[in-house]
């Protein structure tokens, strides 16, 4: 008999023995020299654009992990699951190598991105003109924000550092801080059209050139479909802050630029646009750091680390910045203020992620056995429709389920973050892929107050060595 495998992806994104049925673990990646060679291998091909990092991270990454998962003797199945996740293992399985480019799909493809460059100006024209102008206070520096993780961290410290938050507009509006439609005439967008149209068309060669090095043609399309409406937001951004940091830099010559943008695209225009200009820009994460060798670095020509790990490990791996670990700042960014002393027994929160749903599923079910009584605590990403046939209570509040608690979570920011709010954190790393990603890819999640659980019986153990007796 042949044991010879067959090897396809699954519904859940798993690498699977389809004989056996059988999930590939992660547990051959557990070495520092895979990470380091990723990185080293990616910046021989890398073309240093605004959009490296994220191939890197999104498509390059995922792609080794799962090529190390498969043995050369495997017979190799294609997928019919849509996404990235299924486009990344249909280019490892596919023996289609052609190199052909389809006209017709190129026209579409750009045709589509003259469309949404229209109606994304005419957005912006209209925004601009219903937004009350606002002239920046002198000697303010600027922090750009484009999410709610940044927002509700960076907001914190604003005072500390005399900045003023900007909200992008686009895509993530805080009405409680002004947006850069507050700062930008409308006929600024008029003018800036045609450059908005080659921006965009010179960032989707860029992004072809450089898929080709790790992916079939096949692929590379269609990747750049799916960046078309990407391309436009970057290049819109970039045109808005390029404004704005030029407009303020002529009435304060220190200006310093302050963000939450680790190694995105996003990231890294705002870096371009920090050198070119002459600003520090000054990087408070909103989430963890990775262990890899960024193509293009990380933003921020002063970054202050989540933790003390990383702060050692980014040194290591970066010579061009000033990292700093201020134990106070992360106290100020990462706690809710609302901790205090509790004699109360902790109640027990666990935090779901948005991949992999079946890990938290599996742990829903695990704690639900063995009659641990907990709330589930929803990604904002997930949704409860995942968990229907499960018995669960969910928490809707952030603050209550971090603070005063036990907290158990996969690899999440979450697990740091508890930590400042007089809560016990807990890994459950069920998951090879999990443990592996909580071991060598996010260093702060080394930290010796984060408790590991490898089984429910580890679990169970530190639930019952806490203060209270929780199971």
């Amino acid at each position: 008999m042949s044991s010879k495998r067959k090897v396809s992806l699954n519904s859940l994104s798993e690498i699977v023995d389809l004989k056996t049925n059988t999930s590939l673990g992660f547990s051959c990646l557990r070495d520092n020299r895979f990470i380091k060679k990723l990185g080293e291998d990616y910046s021989s091909f890398s073309l240093s654009s605004c959009y490296s990092n994220e191939l890197f991270v999104n498509f390059y990454i995922k792609k080794k992990e799962w090529e190390t998962l498969v043995e050369k003797e495997d017979e190799l199945i294609e997928t019919d699951m849509a996404g990235m996740d299924g486009l990344i293992w249909n280019d490892i399985a596919s023996k289609n190598k052609t190199k052909k480019i389809a006209f017709l799909s190129s026209f579409f493809m750009h045709f589509s991105l003259v469309v949404s460059a229209i109606a994304l100006m005419g957005f912006c024209v209209i925004k601009s003109l219903f937004s009350k102008k606002i002239t920046l206070p002198l000697t303010k520096n600027i922090a750009f924000v484009r999410s709610r993780a940044t927002s509700s961290k960076i907001n914190k410290v604003k005072d500390k550092f005399d900045f003023i938050c900007i909200s992008e507009g686009v895509t993530f509006r805080d009405e409680s801080m002004l947006s850069l439609f507050n700062c930008i005439p409308f006929y600024f967008f008029v003018l800036k059209f045609p450059y908005l149209l080659l921006s965009s068309c010179k960032d989707l060669l860029l992004i072809r050139r450089e898929l080709s090095f790790f992916f079939k043609e096949s692929s590379v399309d269609k990747v750049v479909k799916f960046y078309t409406q990407r391309v436009l937001l970057k290049s819109i951004y970039e045109l808005m802050i390029c404004f704005v940091v030029k407009k303020q830099k002529k009435v304060n010559a220190d200006l310093k630029i302050f963000t939450g943008n680790k190694e995105d695209r996003f990231a890294m225009v705002e870096q371009k646009i920090a050198t070119e200009t002459h600003c520090e820009l000054i990087c408070i994460p909103h989430g963890l750091e990775y262990s890899f060798k960024f193509p293009t670095g990380i933003a921020g020509d002063t970054f202050y680390c989540t933790s003390y790990a990383s702060y050692i490990l980014l040194n290591q791996i970066y010579d061009d910045k000033n990292f700093i670990f201020d134990a106070d700042l992360n106290e100020s960014i990462y706690s809710s203020g609302e901790k205090g002393i509790s004699n109360k027994e902790k109640k027990i929160y666990f935090f779901t992620e948005s991949r992999d749903i079946n890990v938290n599923r599996n742990i829903i079910s695990l704690l639900n056995k063995n009659g641990v009584e907990f709330k589930v605590k929803l990604h904002p990403a997930d949704s409860i429709t995942n968990y229907s046939d499960l018995n669960i209570e969910v928490e809707s509040d952030y603050n209550t389920s971090l603070t005063n608690s036990v907290c158990i979570a996969r690899k999440s920011t979450v697990l740091l973050e508890a930590l400042y709010n007089n809560s016990t954190a807990i890994a459950f790393l069920i998951d090879s892929k999990d443990d592996y990603y909580a071991t060598y890819v996010f260093p702060s999640l080394s930290d010796d107050q984060i408790k590991r659980a490898f089984t429910i019986e580890e679990l169970l153990l530190h639930l019952k060595k806490g203060k209270n007796n929780y199971v």
